[in-house]
């Protein structure tokens, strides 16, 4: 029998378990153990504030050397499906009329930030198909990333919003497989990881075509336990990255990757995922970690099948994943930071308040590495 939430304390390197989960069925188990890691894995209220914070500052900043330009938002933060890990991304339209100025207007940005003392790390990459300026915020610890003049990422919100409507069960299997990924460093395109675009068509690929009810309503044999597991299993164990594309246009299906030239035959095993804007781009190929990211798969899909670990333990999610404590530290500084009750109406999440009592250590200094370790040893600029 579940135990009463509201006197129910978690375990200190588990912070979502809410309650004693069902033991009698423990598929049914894991589903609600999936349930309580997504609500508290999600955005609090404060982290919210604090990316609108980061946004109204970037936008002065654009005014003031850009003045007709405009700023938007699009990625994880605008479809809802942040982490704590997860960057801000921002796109700058209008910053230069002439497409061969765009380079070095990304430069002028990037010394203004610079300038501004608004990051305490920062970066300008420039040898990737989107040349893009990372930094981090000097106030909050959190990473943003910007970009000029990319309708792509725009274009790609608006789908996946599409798809989260479409598959409501899309967006708790994509936040729990994300954090997974972060913690093993394969959650970045730009380093060979899976990017959050590149995971959430592959788990639009899995719903359409390996299961029953298309991730639209949880079943006795369809829940969140039966849809992560397979996930892991189909792509650790089963899926065929030499032979085949995936494309999730029309429903869904499979392709040979040779009939679009896409087999690279130094690195045959690379993913292989049709752009639904433009079917002609081999999009996944850039994640040239795979490897590691299919034996990712295919550990924790091996670890989720071992249900036995529920005799045992509180927690079977915290066999794959842990809240280290530089995460434990972000999150208790946005809270001081930002924990005021003004401003925008947000949705009441019971995770953030069990996670506040979890720390109460004071920050160290707000230096790469202190909250997100995964670009300490990323040079400053990168051309």
């Amino acid at each position: 029998m579940a135990a009463d939430r509201s006197t129910f304390l978690p375990p200190r390197d588990c912070p979502w378990v809410a309650r004693e989960y069902n033991l009698d069925d423990k598929c049914k188990g894991l589903h609600q153990e999936i349930e309580d890691f997504v609500e508290w894995v999600s955005q609090t209220p404060e982290e919210d504030r604090m990316r609108q914070d980061i946004i109204t500052r970037i936008k002065e900043l654009v005014a003031k050397i850009f003045p007709h330009a405009t700023v938007k938002i699009y990625g994880s933060y605008e479809t809802d499906l942040c982490i704590p890990y997860s960057d801000v991304d921002i796109v700058i339209f209008g910053a230069t009329k002439d497409e061969t100025e765009r380079t070095s207007s990304l430069f002028t940005l990037y010394n203004e930030i610079e300038r501004s003392g608004m990051t305490s790390f920062i970066q300008i990459i420039t040898h990737t198909k989107v040349p893009i300026i990372k930094f981090v915020d000097s106030k909050s610890g959190s990473r943003v990333d910007v970009t000029l003049d990319c309708e792509s990422g725009a274009e790609n919100t608006k789908m996946i919003k599409r798809y989260l409507a479409e598959y409501p069960l899309l967006r708790p299997i994509t936040l729990v497989i994300k954090y997974y990924l972060a913690q093993r460093y394969l959650n970045e395109t730009w380093s060979g990881g899976i990017g959050s675009y590149t995971l959430v068509i592959m788990i639009i690929s899995y719903l359409q075509l390996h299961t029953k009810n298309k991730g639209k309503v949880v079943s006795d044999n369809e829940n969140l336990a039966h849809l992560l597991t397979g996930f892991f299993h189909y792509y650790g164990n089963q899926f065929d990255y030499i032979t085949n594309a995936i494309s999730i246009l029309e429903g869904g299906r499979y392709f040979p990757k040779a009939s679009r030239d896409w087999l690279n035959q130094n690195a045959p095993g690379l993913l292989s995922i049709e752009d639904p804007h433009n079917p002609t781009i081999d999009m996944g190929c850039a994640s040239y970690q795979i490897e590691r990211a299919k034996e990712a798969f295919s550990e924790a899909y091996h670890t989720l099948n071992n249900l036995d670990l529920y005799n045992t333990d509180v927690s079977i999610i915290g066999k794959l994943v842990s809240v280290e404590s530089n995460l434990a530290n972000f999150r208790d500084r946005i809270k001081r930071l930002y924990g005021h009750t003004g401003g925008k109406k947000q949705k009441k999440r019971t995770t953030q308040q069990r996670f506040s009592r979890r720390n109460n250590r004071e920050q160290r200094a707000i230096v790469m590495g202190d909250f997100f370790p995964t670009l300490g040893s990323v040079p400053q600029k990168t051309k």
